[in-house]
């Protein structure tokens, strides 16, 4: 009877201190959450008009942002790597299209920078090549 009364006292305190670790983190942490998931939300993609012959990537712009896209393979080939001054879309060039395997598709990421030098990362998207 000892032992079962000292395993629950065990399971009850790791309860507990589960429990208070949980709302110590649920009230430091809201404020960074929010700020992450406004950011990540701020850079999203539009429209995909992908295809083997063409491939536009269009996002939503931010103004006051430069935006740099990164376009890769699956296997984590670099197509392309572009500064754009501004915009919202890029096209890529044909010559990447045909470097991708048949059944594959593209990864493509958009980052933005202000002049401040504030960074916002869009989440990486993936679009299959019809």
């Amino acid at each position: 009877m000892t032992w079962r009364r000292t395993w629950w006292s065990a399971v009850g305190l790791a309860v507990v201190l589960g429990a208070v670790v949980a709302v110590r983190i649920l009230r430091e942490e809201p404020a960074r959450l929010r700020v992450a998931a406004a950011a990540s939300e701020e850079i999203l993609a539009l429209t995909k008009d992908c295809t083997r012959a063409r491939c536009e990537l269009t996002w939503r712009a931010l103004p006051g942002y430069e935006f740099r896209v990164r376009v890769l393979t699956e296997d984590l080939e670099v197509l392309q790597d572009v500064d754009l001054v501004e915009g919202s879309s890029f096209e890529v060039p044909s010559a990447d299209l045909a470097r991708v395997q048949p059944g594959d598709g593209l990864l493509w990421q958009v980052t933005a920078q202000d002049a401040a030098g504030r960074t916002i990362r869009s989440i990486t998207y993936r679009e299959d090549l019809e």
